[in-house]
């Protein structure tokens, strides 16, 4: 979910690895907020302080931000990011050599979300165009940029969410009607794209889905969202068709970020509590919080890295 309205905001894209470092992309707003100096990061989740890695790029005026539009690869601990601002870059930083990659872009207004695709080396870009259209693109770095499917030609609308598992190949997306009121679920095989399938997803009215990631052992969707009636963060799962509600103990504010390690069967979300930033862990198997620590800068993204 962003945050609205207009402050003083440092944003972090923040990656977590199997050896506990955790890496990151921060903004600083500089000179009365006349400038504004992009940074990769390193961070210590327990203290909240972060270590300057590389000077990504600096420019003139603080309106562009980066909340949440982000990927990680796992082979090459490459952290790849996008602002919501629209433009249609993609940004890339070696986490481990601390060297920024040549960053790509795509024909489009601007950049929804980045998956990385483990098995094919290749990102997939969701991109919005001015009309409200969308498309998803593959972008290996050896070539250009070709468009893997247009979601207006089949009479979808610009997903809210997506999330691809890799290693079987399916891309999942949810998507709001042309009403708004109601969300459906979709899916295709990114070998044959034009096979999609989509489904209503009824997880209650006012309950919006953030985030949206797959429980392989269970073989269940699952998420973070947003339920407006109730002014409260909540876990929702989809099993088939049916969509489940659960409130989680400790989740009273709004979540800025959020990723899962498949390995530990751990939810991890950026938060933002009544007075402070906070970096929650959430068993998935229990559905409680593990731990919730105080962060020293708001978490607009989290990458998890794991043993692949």
């Amino acid at each position: 979910m962003k945050l609205g309205g207009l402050v003083l905001l440092i944003v972090l894209s923040i990656s977590y690895n199997a050896n506990g470092t955790l890496y990151g992309i921060i903004t600083d707003f500089t000179g009365n907020g006349t400038q504004t100096v992009v940074w990769t990061v390193q961070v210590d989740p327990i203290k909240g302080t972060f270590t300057k890695i590389a000077e990504n790029f600096v420019y003139v005026g603080s309106s562009a931000t980066y909340d949440g539009i982000a990927a990680y690869d796992q082979q090459k601990n490459y952290l790849y990011y996008s602002s919501d601002f629209e433009a249609s870059f993609v940004y890339g930083v070696d986490v481990v050599k601390g060297e920024i990659l040549p960053p790509v872009s795509i024909n489009s207004e601007s950049v929804n979300s980045i998956e990385w695709d483990g098995k094919n080396q290749q990102l997939l870009i969701l991109g919005e165009f001015e009309d409200h259209s969308a498309a998803v693109y593959t972008f290996p770095y050896t070539g250009s940029s070709v468009e893997l499917i247009n979601f207006t030609a089949q009479g979808i609308s610009s997903p809210q969410t997506t999330y691809l598992d890799w290693s079987k190949g399916i891309y999942y997306f949810i998507y709001a009607t042309t009403s708004g009121t109601q969300f459906n679920l979709g899916s295709f095989p990114i070998s044959t794209p034009k096979n999609t399938q989509t489904s209503p997803l009824n997880c209650g009215q006012g309950f919006s889905p953030d985030y949206l990631f797959i429980d392989s052992t269970n073989n269940v969707l699952f998420g973070i969202g947003y339920d407006s009636n109730a002014k409260a963060t909540k876990y929702y799962s989809i099993k088939g068709t049916a969509c489940s509600i659960v409130d989680i103990k400790g989740l009273t504010g709004i979540t800025t970020a959020a990723t899962y390690d498949p390995t530990a069967h751990v939810l991890y979300l950026g938060f933002v509590g009544d007075a402070s930033s906070l970096l929650i862990t959430i068993n998935i198997t229990t559905l409680t919080v593990t731990s919730s620590v105080s962060v020293q800068r708001t978490l607009e993204d989290l990458q998890v890295s794991y043993k692949v």
